[in-house]
């Protein structure tokens, strides 16, 4: 909306058209729905003592005015008028945009321009923006060979070596919140670490014969890394060092998921250590133990492989098939 102020100071009335241009508003305004224009005149009549003051108003549309758009209006009856003055306010807009990249490595960036002389805000809590980033990332999955050589390999069969050796491979998450993904094995020596794709290795100080999943298991804020210690006890650990004992014995573990959609992470293991059969389960947090009632040589990870809204467990079973 163009809201525009006319003061004739002294004059005698009479005809004549008045031009106001959106281009003398502020070259900031994108878009205006409609003007709307308000005449105060104050003029001196002939023949008498003072000033006599009469207002009048006008309506000017224009929808939609962009910069250069003109409005005419037509005023009766008034000559000789001085420090005429036209006060213009209007509503200024901040514009949004979609853009679109492809091809963006880790650390890069796009240029984000938005129209407009408003400062941004957003629904967030402190009045900023919010960013949304949509896009596509080539998953990758890590192993150990046959040489015990932990290596990572992504979709289109390219395969890095990270040059560490691994006698359990567990899962990867951003551990040490610096940015790059961190995948956790335990060494030769049963020493439970992890390392990023630099090579960076930290050692978590703790025993594990088996490497496990990933998450926030206490929901405490950092990521917790699963692994059945050298007694077979099933575990979590912090990046700070704290370690939480499940009060359950795995002969190995698996991932880590919300299997039974109760709000909480739940952590999949083998259980039986020290017999040839196994029972694949999982526990939570508090301690509640579930029975898959199936057996496995080693459990795998948890994800919505058949698509029908809730997670499934990948494992080997007796007979080496693998399974969910």
């Amino acid at each position: 909306m163009i809201r525009a102020r006319v003061v004739l100071i002294s004059g005698r009335t009479h005809g004549g058209p008045q031009m106001i241009s959106a281009s003398d508003r502020p070259r900031s305004l994108a878009v205006l729905l409609a003007a709307l224009l308000t005449l105060s005149l104050v003029a001196g009549l002939p023949g008498a003592s003072g000033q006599a003051t009469f207002d009048g108003e006008v309506n000017v549309s224009l929808t939609p005015a962009s910069d250069g758009t003109s409005a005419q209006w037509s005023l009766s009856d008034y000559d000789s008028a001085s420090n005429v003055s036209i006060n213009i306010t209007g509503e200024q807009n901040t514009q949004w945009d979609n853009i679109s990249a492809s091809g963006v490595p880790n650390g890069g960036s796009v240029a984000v321009e938005v129209a407009g002389n408003l400062n941004p805000n957003g629904p967030s809590t402190n009045g900023e923006p919010v960013l949304k980033l949509t896009g596509v990332r080539d998953l990758e999955s890590v192993y150990a060979n046959g040489t015990k050589h932990l290596k990572i390999i992504d979709s289109a069969g390219n395969v890095v070596d990270t040059g560490q050796k691994a006698s359990s491979v567990g899962g990867m998450a951003d551990i040490d919140a610096d940015g790059d993904l961190d995948i956790v094995y335990a060494d030769e020596s049963s020493n439970l670490k992890y390392v990023d794709s630099a090579g960076n290795v930290v050692d978590t100080g703790q025993q594990a014969n088996s490497a496990g999943g990933i998450g926030d298991i206490d929901g405490n804020g950092d990521l917790d890394i699963v692994y059945a210690d050298g007694s077979s006890n099933l575990k979590f650990v912090d990046s700070g060092g704290k370690v939480v004992d499940t009060g359950q014995q795995a002969k190995s573990v698996g991932g880590i998921g919300d299997i039974d959609s109760d709000g909480d992470l739940d952590i999949v293991y083998a259980d039986n250590p020290g017999g040839t059969k196994t029972n694949l389960k999982y526990v939570d947090s508090a301690g509640n133990v579930v029975d898959t009632n199936q057996q496995t040589i080693n459990p795998g990870g948890i994800g919505d492989i058949d698509a029908d809204g809730d997670l499934d467990i990948i494992y080997a079973d007796g007979s080496y098939r693998m399974i969910y």
